[in-house]
């Protein structure tokens, strides 16, 4: 199959009537101007019949294009919205921003003999490009002069034979790919794994269980099952409800299942109060892994059968928490769907995005003898000094043990300038590894002030900042501080008490280097809290609410390395007490109700210092602080901001968290705050 342009290449496998082809990759490598010609050329010459989707910014030629043809559109940040749909061709433009999670979640919707194009800047420039160098997720104070990630996770899987590759000076176009086996039938009809699934869910688990998941690489046909599922239900005259990220996202599925079946399942969005109503027989849940977990608690309480419906091996990296935390706490069974029906195995494409999320399974190794000796070597490395096939390793390895592992992150774990990675090793192989940020260093002096007072965040320094902000002391902002971001032991070494070596070494680097503090932030649960505090860790902040990713309230850990550090980490541990007061804590209180009063501090943010403010209006005296000592117990007991509110007659949080402002600054111009701030 022989082609002379880009156009030919893209559509003879299209329009071939025999055989149909593996999906291809094309990168158009060059500056704005030449994307914008190529494309436009491309999509110009195209026949009418071919169906494309465009994330990034268009020019006004390309958006005429796109309206006269089976076309979808999107800004890079809101791909989600292309998801659900299946195109011949998917263009993502990369020219101004680089994001790996927009690529492996669009490959997905590209059809068999399909294209996917990535437009870029010029190949050998694109590593140290304006578009790479400038993430949003660089930390306030740092810079990028390279991406590693490019040049050592992207560039060896797309610079390869099977890639196309169009630039201004050349054109190379790999002979299409045909498919060794039977076409993929176009038919309205169920493959037999999906005909399974349907009939296990139709048949028994709508009458023996409460909940049921669709589990699916993508490809797999899951939003199509799930448009027949619905159908069946609706023919039975039942009321059937779709949630999920977005309404665009799940617009083929509704509409596939009301032509099937003449009735029409009901769009709600998953912060509509109608979920929970009565009415609902079945509540179906699209690409729930995408969702957060206490969300996904929530709709699990409402009395439909529910359907999860998700991709757990993607591009939102949130399959590992959705898998350990939710659907085996509840014992919610899977259906699994393995067999590729929007294109067939031994895919390029699919391929490329199975490395790109780092899903691969580690490779096992037979237990040695658990009586021998050993004696890991401990190396620290910027990615950047990394072999290639090393870097993989370690983000496989730490993307196995981690609940949320998008492509996005892996970005920024590898292209953050500051941060190292831990390594254990033992003959060569890796048995441990941990990501290692550092943070604080902070200037100027009235920035770490601003911080502390609630006045200012800048980007990224997580824990400099919070530590900052909680204790109202800005020296934390200053501190050197490395903070964990994520530590894994490999499975085959695991329960030999690695993770806790490899910590003593992180604490020894630390010292070496002459850090302040050292820190990390997690998910807790009770087997979480023990590793950290068994390793010599303090916790100082215990969330209230549930984090998105792993279903549990976050825990912020310290381990001071300085003498300044441990002061400062003490004093801390004792405003957070609520026994008797020196002036110095007295003081600290007081400092963050004023700053609570004066807008700069969220109510959240008060800590401890809230029973402090409810101690003082049982001094008071008068009527309005008898009332606002109510209404602190209320806070304190977990009544949420918009209750106090509905019961105050108050319209929203908003008001009630101004009306409380009044009420403290009032109280504390009243003369009981001591004279101290």
């Amino acid at each position: 199959m022989a082609q002379t342009t880009v156009t030919d290449w893209l559509t003879a496998p299209l329009f071939c009537n025999t055989s149909d082809y593996h999906r291809q990759r094309l990168v158009i490598h060059g500056d704005k101007h030449h994307h914008a010609t190529t494309v436009e050329d491309i999509l110009s010459s195209l026949p009418e019949d071919i169906s494309f989707c465009i994330a990034g910014e268009l020019n006004a030629r390309l958006a005429d294009i796109a309206k006269t043809r089976i076309a979808k559109t999107t800004p890079l940040n809101l791909y989600r919205q292309c998801l659900g749909s299946e195109y011949d061709i998917v263009i993502i433009d990369f020219s101004e921003q680089f994001r790996p999670s927009v690529l492996t979640a669009l490959a997905g919707t590209v059809k068999v003999s399909g294209t996917l194009i990535l437009l870029t800047p010029p190949s050998d420039t694109w590593h140290s490009h304006p578009s790479v160098t400038r993430p949003y997720f660089l930390s306030y104070g740092q810079t990028l002069n390279s991406s590693v990630y490019i040049d050592k996770i992207l560039r060896p899987l797309t610079d390869t034979p099977e890639t196309g590759m169009v630039s201004r000076d050349s054109v190379y176009l790999p002979s299409p790919q045909a498919v060794e086996v039977s076409r993929i039938s176009e038919s309205d009809r169920l493959t037999a794994t999906q005909q399974k699934v349907f009939d296990k869910i139709t048949q028994d688990d709508c009458s023996t269980y409460k909940c049921v998941c669709i589990e699916a690489a993508r490809g797999r046909g899951k939003s199509f099952l799930s448009g027949k599922i619905i159908a069946h239900f609706l023919k039975l005259e039942l009321n059937v409800a779709v949630t999920a990220y977005s309404q665009a996202s799940v617009s083929g599925l509704l509409a596939s299942s009301e032509c099937e079946s003449g009735n029409k399942a009901q769009w709600m969005a998953t912060d509509s109060p109608r979920l929970s109503e009565d009415n609902i027989d079945v509540l179906v849940i699209d690409e729930a892994a995408a969702l957060p977990l206490p969300l996904l608690q929530r709709l699990l309480s409402t009395p439909a059968f529910v359907i999860l419906s998700s991709t757990t091996e993607g591009y939102e990296g949130s399959g590992q928490g959705f898998r350990t935390k939710f659907l085996e706490p509840h014992n919610i069974p899977v259906r699994k769907l393995s067999e590729p029906v929007r294109w067939r195995g031994g895919d390029q494409l699919e391929a490329l995005v199975s490395k790109l999320t780092f899903r691969q399974a580690l490779c096992r190794e037979e237990p040695g003898d658990p009586r021998e000796p050993f004696s890991p070597e401990h190396f620290v490395l910027p990615a950047r000094d990394m072999e290639p096939s090393t870097l993989r390793q370690v983000l496989e390895m730490l993307t196995a043990a981690h609940y949320q592992s998008s492509p996005d992150d892996m970005l920024r774990l590898t292209d953050s300038p500051q941060n190292n990675f831990h390594l254990l090793i033992v003959k060569g192989k890796i048995i441990a590894a941990a990501v290692v940020e550092h943070e604080g260093g902070i200037a100027p002096e009235t920035l770490t002030e601003h911080i502390a007072e609630g006045k200012r965040r800048v980007k990224g320094h997580l824990t400099a900042q919070s530590l900052a902000l909680m204790s109202t002391d800005e020296n934390f902002a200053s501190m050197t501080i490395r903070r964990i971001n994520r530590i894994a032991v490999s499975p085959d070494w695991q329960s030999k008490g690695l993770g806790s070596k490899l910590l003593k070494q992180i604490v020894f680097t630390c010292q070496t280097e002459g850090a302040d503090l050292i820190t990390s932030s997690f998910g807790a649960d009770d087997k979480l809290l023990r590793f950290w505090t068994t390793n010599g860790y303090t916790i100082v902040k215990r969330g209230n609410k549930p984090d998105k990713a792993s279903g549990l309230p976050s825990a912020l850990v310290v381990n001071p390395v300085s003498q300044r550090a441990a002061e400062a980490i003490d004093l801390l541990l004792a405003l957070e007490e609520n026994g008797e007061l020196p002036p110095l804590l007295r003081k600290r209180h007081l400092l963050r109700i004023r700053q609570f009063v004066e807008g700069s501090r969220s109510i959240d943010h008060l800590y401890s210092s809230l029973n402090y403010l409810t101690q003082l209006t049982d001094k008071a005296h008068s009527d309005s602080d008898v009332e606002l000592a109510a209404i602190l117990r209320r806070l304190s007991a977990g009544d949420s901001l918009k209750q106090l509110a509905y019961r105050m007659g108050l319209q929203g949080k908003k008001e009630m968290v101004n009306d409380l402002r009044h009420r403290c600054e009032k109280l504390l111009s009243s003369g009981h705050d001591g004279g101290q701030v």
